[in-house]
């Protein structure tokens, strides 16, 4: 029995995983980034705000809620909007603004466009 060679493909339009990226260049408009903080770094980020936040009036079990709540906004939603809501917590009392501005500092060096 002799056997034939297999049948050769015509070329035609890309298949596989990174088909639709080859022939759609990606535009400015399609993709939106945003800064969002480097989680690999979130220990010493930690670190810094407890530093920042020991001259503060709150309790211990208040200073880590400011602490997980920068984190989880910067990490997840950007840090234009962990900043606003800082703005909104040093309305209320909660930090002053001596603190704001370095934990906006803090912030803003250790972000990453995402």
């Amino acid at each position: 029995m002799i056997l034939s060679p297999p049948p050769r493909r015509r070329p035609g339009p890309r298949r596989g995983k990174n088909a639709s990226t080859k022939h759609s260049p990606r535009t400015p408009e399609s993709t939106k980034r945003f800064r969002l903080l480097d989680a690999s770094r979130s220990l010493e980020i930690k670190r810094y705000m407890r530093i920042i936040l020991e001259i503060s009036e709150l309790d211990t079990s208040g200073k880590s809620s400011v602490v997980a709540n920068v984190m989880t906004k910067a990490q997840r939603q950007g840090i234009d909007e962990t900043v606003a809501w800082l703005k909104e917590m040093q309305l209320a009392g909660t930090i002053t603004a001596e603190q704001l501005e370095r934990i906006t500092t803090l912030l803003t060096a250790y972000a990453r466009w995402r």
